[in-house]
C-alpha cells in the first residue's frame, strides 16, 4: 500500500519521456519501491515511440526491465490537468500504490531526489498529516546553480513569488516534480480542468483547505526549461494564465471583490497595451480570457480538447485590436469582474465540486 506510481505526461515529446525512462530503468533503488509507472500520451503523432512492437520499449533491452511496471495510455490532448488526473487516476488502481509522483515529460529527473521525497513523505505521513512534497526547479545549464522555486502567492494580487525562507510553509509545489500522498487525491479528488497554468496551484490550496500539508525540500529538484526561455508569456499560454489565475483567485480569495488583483491585472493590461507593439495578439487573447471568467463560460470547457483546439486557432489569426481599444476593452472587462465579483465567486466555488471527480474526468478521456 506504500508503493509509489509515478505519473509522466507528453504532449509531441515521447524523446524526451524516453531520457526519463533510461535514467528509472537504472536506479534499482528507486524501482524497487515503485509500483508503476504511468505514462499519458496525449501527443498528435509519434505513438509508436512508446507502444507498439517497434518501440523503444520493447526494443531496447536496457528498458525491458520496466515492462512489468510500465503503463502508456493514449488520449486526446487535455494538457497537463487532464494528463495528470489520468495519470492520477490510473495509479490508484492499484492498491499497492501510497504515493503519486508527478513529472514533466521535459524535465531533466534526478533518481535521488525521488528517492529522497518518496521517503520524507512516508515519514511525513505517519506522524498523521499526509503532505504534498514539491521539488525545486533547476536551470538546464548544470553550470547554473540558481534555483529558480516558484512556490508561495501573494494572494493580494495573486502573482506567483519566489523562495520561502522556510520550505515547509508555501503555498503550492509545482507540477514539474510533486508527490501526492494517496489519502490527499481520494479526498480531494483530481485536479481542476484548467488545461495548463495554475492547476498545481489551485490542487494545493484545496488540500490545504482539506486540512492536509504543503512543502518543499531543500535537497529534491529537478532540471528543467525556464518559462522566460519558453515564451509563456506572449502565446496563447497567457490565456490559460489570465482565465484560471482570477477563477483560483475568485475561489480563494478572502477579499469580496478582488479589488487589489483586479487592480494590478488592469495596470498591467494598460502597460502591455502601451508598449506591446508587435505582440497585440497577446492582449486580445488575454482579454478573452477574462471575458471568458465574467461571462461564467467554464461549461465551456466540459471538452478541453475542443476548446483548446479553438484557442488555437484563434491565435493563429488573432483579431486585430488597437492600443487605445485594448485600453477601453481592458477598464470594461475590469470593471465587470469587479461587479460581479461576488456573484462570480459563488458560481465558481459550484462549479469546482463537479469538476475535480471521476465522473468529470471519466467522460473526458473517453
Amino acid at each position: 500500500m506504500n508503493k509509489l506510481s509515478i505519473v509522466i505526461t507528453t504532449y509531441n515529446k515521447q524523446n524526451d519521456v524516453l531520457k526519463n525512462l533510461y535514467e528509472l530503468a537504472n536506479a534499482d533503488m528507486l524501482l524497487h519501491i515503485t509500483d508503476k509507472i504511468v505514462v499519458v500520451d496525449q501527443s498528435e503523432s509519434g505513438h509508436e515511440i512508446l507502444v507498439g512492437p517497434q518501440s523503444a520499449i520493447e526494443t531496447d533491452s536496457k528498458l525491458r526491465i520496466l515492462s512489468e511496471k510500465l503503463q502508456v495510455v493514449s488520449q486526446p490532448n487535455l494538457g497537463g490537468s487532464g494528463g495528470y488526473s489520468r495519470g492520477m487516476y490510473e495509479s490508484l488502481k492499484s492498491d499497492n500504490v501510497g504515493y503519486v509522483l508527478l513529472l514533466d515529460d521535459d524535465a531533466v529527473i534526478n533518481s535521488a531526489s525521488i528517492i529522497n521525497t518518496y521517503n520524507e513523505s512516508v515519514l511525513i505521513s505517519k506522524s498523521g498529516k499526509p503532505t504534498i512534497i514539491g521539488g525545486k526547479m533547476l536551470p538546464l545549464d548544470i553550470n547554473k546553480t540558481e534555483q529558480a522555486i516558484e512556490a508561495n502567492l501573494n494572494r493580494k494580487i495573486w502573482v506567483v513569488q519566489g523562495e520561502s525562507t522556510d520550505l515547509k510553509k508555501v503555498d503550492f509545489a509545482g507540477w514539474w516534480m510533486c508527490m501526492i500522498p494517496r489519502e490527499i487525491i481520494e479526498k480531494n479528488g483530481f485536479a481542476m480542468p484548467y488545461f495548463i497554468k495554475w492547476d498545481d496551484v489551485e490542487y494545493s490550496l484545496r488540500a490545504k483547505a482539506a486540512g492536509f500539508g504543503v512543502r518543499m525540500l531543500d535537497d529534491v529538484y529537478v532540471r528543467h526549461e525556464t518559462w522566460e526561455a519558453k515564451g509563456n508569456k506572449y502565446s496563447w499560454v497567457s490565456h490559460y494564465h489570465e482565465r484560471n489565475k482570477f477563477i483560483t483567485a475568485l475561489i480563494y480569495s478572502d477579499y469580496k471583490r478582488g479589488r487589489y488583483a483586479i487592480c494590478f491585472s488592469l495596470l498591467a493590461f494598460i502597460k502591455s497595451a502601451l508598449i506591446t507593439g508587435p505582440r497585440k495578439s497577446a492582449i486580445a487573447i488575454r482579454l478573452s480570457a477574462l471575458q471568458f471568467v465574467t461571462d461564467q463560460r467554464f461549461s465551456d470547457t466540459m471538452n478541453l480538447h475542443s476548446y483548446h483546439k479553438n484557442l488555437m486557432q484563434m491565435s493563429k489569426n488573432p483579431p486585430k485590436i488597437s492600443r487605445l481599444r485594448a485600453i477601453f476593452s481592458a477598464i470594461s472587462v475590469h470593471t465587470k469582474l469587479y461587479v460581479k465579483w461576488p456573484k462570480l465567486r459563488e458560481y465558481y466555488r459550484d462549479m469546482q465540486k463537479s469538476l475535480v471527480g471521476i465522473d468529470f474526468w471519466t467522460l473526458q478521456i473517453k
